[in-house]
């Protein structure tokens, strides 16, 4: 026992005394160490993020080396056209035409007339929506191509322009605006009803005149590197094959005129053109992916249209900083996705037949779900080939249409084959779908003609490209709304047709 009592176990330090001091220093150590593993894991990810972006990009790099030795665009800046002169340019004159025409041409959709069964007020009846066998809307179209006559001599001097460049901006393609396609379609709906009013008025050769022009102006847009320039060429010529199946059965046709607008019909090879618009296609996509990996362009500039969910936007905001490597891994899946469509586009009709559908076009969803930029810039590219395809024939079967009726003018009596309309010397190309000559039969004092269409089966004629609507009247669908099932038909018949409503 001690002095003061106490006996030495008492005296001692109790272990109650002593633990908080070694549970804080446990505590303190505890968060060095935390804090060590956090920062070490933060260092290996940011050196496993780094290789794995230095080895993308380097893969992203060898492939667009390889597609520059091989003569593709990878840059928009290489889509832009040769320099023209101003003096040779063709777009001043179209786009100073379309000025003229565009108050006849009210915007929105609707068939041609009350005689569909669609009502439309009277001022939105114009260009391409006025049907050609209904008397008073021919005295409208009468008044309207007489307010827009001066916009004829432009047409005529843009066609003999050597050069078509618009000056669109290509140092940035996701920006620029497009408007002349709209205002191309609005001079190609003003020709059509043009050349049918000029049938009408009993001068065929003005009405060939005017459906040249119908058919250049889509060669003009056809030289867009864009895939939706083919589109607005493929439905400029659509509405030039309308008014030619009603010009045809209106009266004789000159042969001179006939023979200047088969050769207008053979200066777009729609093929060549498609495949070079996806090309640009490519090079524009891959200016998307450059704009977002330096921070010009934010991921949710490429969806502005869209309301995003704050979860959408967090994804967009951490897949070009936190997930760079994914970046350039959907770039490289870009590349590649677009090499295997560019060459598919190339086979032909029949050799896309013989060849199985591959997995990557059959996909509903082809592009990973972490390639976040390529679900965006990936639109459906397989049916720019399909509509390519018919543009060309729908220009082959207006070839072959005018032999027969030429070859009738001059014989009195359509010819027994085709073999007939070749032996007087005109141009009788075949049909792009099954590499023979189109199917041309006589029927009682007419005659039926038509290309076997993208499925590649003679389905005896039956249109591709017309339905009926609920009354029973028809109307023009897409290749697609339609299944592709039938034949690409040249309508004929011994009434001329009412045409067809081209929003």
């Amino acid at each position: 026992m001690s002095r003061n009592g106490q006996t030495r176990e008492s005296a001692a330090p109790t272990p109650t005394g002593c633990f908080p001091t070694f549970g804080r220093l446990l505590r303190w150590r505890g968060w060095r160490v935390g804090a060590c593993v956090a920062l070490a894991l933060l260092l290996v990810g940011g050196v496993v993020d780094g290789i794995a972006t230095v080895h993308y990009a380097g893969k992203v790099g060898t492939q667009l080396a390889t597609l520059e030795a091989a003569g593709k665009p990878v840059t928009a800046r290489a889509l832009a056209p040769a320099p023209v002169r101003a003096g040779e340019n063709a777009a001043p004159l179209l786009l100073a035409a379309a000025e003229i025409v565009h108050h006849h041409d009210p915007p929105g959709q609707g068939a041609r007339s009350e005689s569909w069964g669609h009502p439309m007020p009277a001022e939105a009846r114009g260009y391409g929506k006025l049907a050609w066998n209904d008397p008073a809307d021919l005295a409208r179209l009468a008044r309207y191509v007489k307010d827009d006559r001066r916009a004829l001599p432009l047409l005529r001097e843009a066609e003999g322009k050597p050069g078509v460049d618009f000056g669109v901006n290509w140092d940035n393609p996701f920006e620029a605006p497009f408007p002349h396609f709209g205002k191309l379609r609005s001079l190609a709906r003003f020709l059509g009803d043009a050349a049918v009013l000029a049938s009408h008025e009993g001068d065929q050769a003005e009405a060939l005149d005017r459906l040249r022009l119908g058919y250049s102006l889509a060669r003009a847009s056809s030289q867009d590197p864009t895939l939706i320039g083919q589109l607005v060429a493929c439905a400029t010529d659509t509405m030039a094959t309308d008014a030619a199946q009603h010009v045809l059965l209106m009266g004789p046709i000159p042969v001179g005129e006939a023979r200047r607008l088969t050769a207008e019909l053979d200066r777009v090879d729609y093929h060549e053109r498609a495949l070079r618009a996806l090309s640009g296609e490519r090079a524009c996509g891959l200016w998307v992916f450059a704009a977002v990996e330096c921070g010009s362009v934010r991921m949710t500039e490429l969806v502005s249209g869209a309301s995003l969910s704050l979860r959408d936007r967090l994804v967009f905001w951490a897949y070009p900083h936190l997930l760079r490597p994914l970046v350039y891994a959907d770039e490289l899946w870009f590349v590649s996705y677009m090499g295997k469509v560019e060459q598919r586009a190339g086979l032909t009709p029949q050799e896309r037949a013989r060849s199985p559908l591959p997995r990557w076009e059959s996909a509903k969803s082809r592009p990973p779900r972490w390639a976040v930029i390529s679900h965006i810039l990936t639109p459906v590219f397989e049916r720019t080939s399909i509509k390519a395809e018919n543009a060309l024939v729908q220009r082959r079967l207006l070839q072959v249409a005018l032999g027969v009726l030429l070859y009738r003018q001059a014989h009195g009596r359509y010819p027994a084959s085709l073999a007939e309309v070749r032996a007087m010397g005109w141009p009788v190309p075949l049909d792009n779908y099954s590499d023979r000559d189109l199917v041309y039969r006589l029927k009682g004092d007419s005659y039926v003609l038509y290309s076997i269409g993208p499925d590649l089966k003679d389905d005896g004629g039956r249109p591709l490209w017309w339905q009926h609507d609920m009354n029973g009247r028809p109307f023009r669908r897409s290749a697609e709304s339609a299944g592709d099932l039938g034949d690409i038909a040249w309508i004929h018949g011994n009434e001329p047709r009412s045409g067809a409503p081209h929003p």
